[in-house]
């Protein structure tokens, strides 16, 4: 649970810096590098982590990551990968530079996380408000 939060938090301050890559892209709209290439299902992408390694966005058995992304917008809106999946409240995860996507079975396609949601019921309201200037909860209000 606090690794979910922790994950949660870093994609918060990784978005709040605007870390996203601006660099220039080819047609399928990738930025020229040999950082990313396809794989089956998907892609995997290397820019978020030391060379050598790196996040596969893929659809698979499990879910569809890889069509989600592109739904909500690929890298301009989602950004690059910063984790694995990883099952956070029960549902399958991955972090993103800008958003954390959720699979949801139920209705068969990813969604945001509400991470917001997320930092207020793990307590730092506080920590938001004094730091960043961001609102109490609306369900928390002081």
């Amino acid at each position: 649970m606090r690794r979910s939060i922790l994950i949660l938090f870093i994609t918060i301050i990784l978005a709040a810096l605007g870390l996203a890559n601006s660099a220039t892209v080819r047609a399928d709209g990738f930025p020229i590098a040999d950082d990313d290439w396809p794989i089956d299902g998907g892609r995997f992408f290397s820019q978020t982590t030391p060379a050598g390694l790196g996040y596969s966005v893929v659809d698979d058995d499990e879910a569809k990551f890889w069509t989600g992304f592109h739904e909500l917008g690929g890298l301009q809106n989602v950004g690059y990968p910063i984790s694995r999946r990883f099952y956070h409240r029960g549902f399958l995860t991955q972090a993103f530079q800008k958003l954390v996507l959720q699979w949801r079975p139920e209705v068969d396609e990813v969604w945001p996380v509400n991470v917001f949601d997320d930092l207020s019921y793990a307590g730092y309201d506080d920590v938001l408000y004094n730091f960043r200037q961001t609102p109490y909860h609306i369900g928390l209000c002081k």
